[in-house]
Parts: C-alpha cells; structure tokens; sequence
C-alpha cells in the first residue's frame, strides 16, 4: 500500500514537471526572455520530468515483480494439513473412549459384576461374581453389594481384590477367603421368580457396576 502511494505521487509529480516544463516555454517566448532563457527551463524541467516517471516506474517493478508471493501450492498444502490433523484428532477421540460391559456409564469400571447365581440347586448357594478390571490391586474395604429390594452387604472389613482376579460373594454363612466372601444370611437375596439388579458401590457410595437379569 506504501509503494502504490508512493509510486501514484511520484509519477503525479512527474507529469505536473513537464505540464510546467510547457508553461515555461510559452510564458518565456512570449515574454520575451529569449530562446536560450527558454530552452534551459524546457531542459531542466524535461530532466525532472523524466527522472521522476522512471523513479514511479521503479517502485512500480519492485511493487509487483518483486514483492514475495505465496505459491498457491503451499496454501493448498498447509489447508490440507490442517483438515488432516483435525481428522485425526476426531478419530483419536472416538478410539480412546472407554465402554463398560454391564453398566449403562461410559467408562469401564475397576470391577465387573459378571456373574449372579440366583437358581442354584440349594436356596442359599446363590452368589454374585465379580471381577477386577484394574492392573493394580483394588482395596475393597466398606464397597458394599445390594439388590433392588434393599438388602445390602458391606464389606466391613480388610480385603484386596488382585489385578485381574475374582471374587464370589455368597448369600450363606462361611469362612471369608481371598476369593470367596459370605455374607451370613439365612435367607435368598436374589429373585428367582422376578427381574432383580445388583449394585455395586464403593466406600465413597459411587456405583461401580450394576448388573440386571431375567429369571
């Protein structure tokens, strides 16, 4: 913008040198100045003239030869980098979203409820299987397990579920092991007859997986 307004005054400047140049030339003939008087005011304002046209015709070069320019290739390519990347970004995205097996959340949970025996051939044989999805020990200490009528079992005590393993928590009474836990009752928690859900929480209340079946 700074050399066409540049160009435009000085080339203006030129053309007004030689419109000059010409009123000279009469203004002294007729006045009677002489042919030489005259002659030097036509040569030096021809001079200014024409250096101020070939300097406008310079900048006009420099403006439009010389001027970087950005080759519609690279604009292209840098356009079609930035589509590529947001392509990726999006499939990036979508990949790393986590799913969960039972639960209706989003994110896969530490552990599973993956299993409930609730027709066994003994009443209270019945039991809830639940396993770790963690790669590092899980302390299950006050998670609790309930169903939709209400009853609840807390794990009130010390116990580490390992990466990977699983857990059977049984209705009946029994001895606690690391891989199986009682919860003492002397009566069925689970339908057999109906639909039922179990749920489990962790110590801060948050569920952790619910589990839903037909009988």
């Amino acid at each position: 913008m700074l050399l066409f307004v540049t160009r435009f005054y000085i080339m203006n400047l030129g053309i007004l040198a030689l419109f000059r140049n010409s009123s000279f030339r009469v203004s002294g003939w007729v006045g009677g100045y002489g042919m030489e008087q005259s002659s030097r005011i036509v040569i030096i304002g021809s001079l200014i003239g024409a250096a101020a046209v070939i300097v406008g015709a310079i900048i006009t070069y420099i403006a439009t030869v010389k001027a970087p320019k950005i080759p519609i290739e690279a604009t292209q390519t840098a356009v079609a980098m930035e589509t590529a990347n947001a392509v990726r970004l999006a499939t990036i995205h979508l990949v790393d979203q986590p799913t969960a097996s039972n639960s209706s959340s989003t994110i896969v949970p530490a552990a599973d409820i993956v299993f409930i025996d609730h027709t066994p051939p003994e009443s209270l044989d019945e039991y809830v299987e639940i396993k770790s999805n963690s790669d590092a020990a899980i302390d299950m200490r006050n998670w609790s397990l309930s169903d939709e009528g209400g009853a609840n079992y807390e794990i009130d005590f010390d116990f580490v579920l390992d990466p990977g393993a699983t857990v059977k928590i049984w209705t009946k009474e029994g001895t606690n092991t690391h891989t199986d836990l009682f919860w003492g009752r002397k009566s069925c928690v689970w339908n057999d007859d109906s639909p039922d859900t179990a749920y489990l929480k962790d110590r801060s209340g948050t569920l952790i997986d619910d589990y839903s079946y037909q009988p």
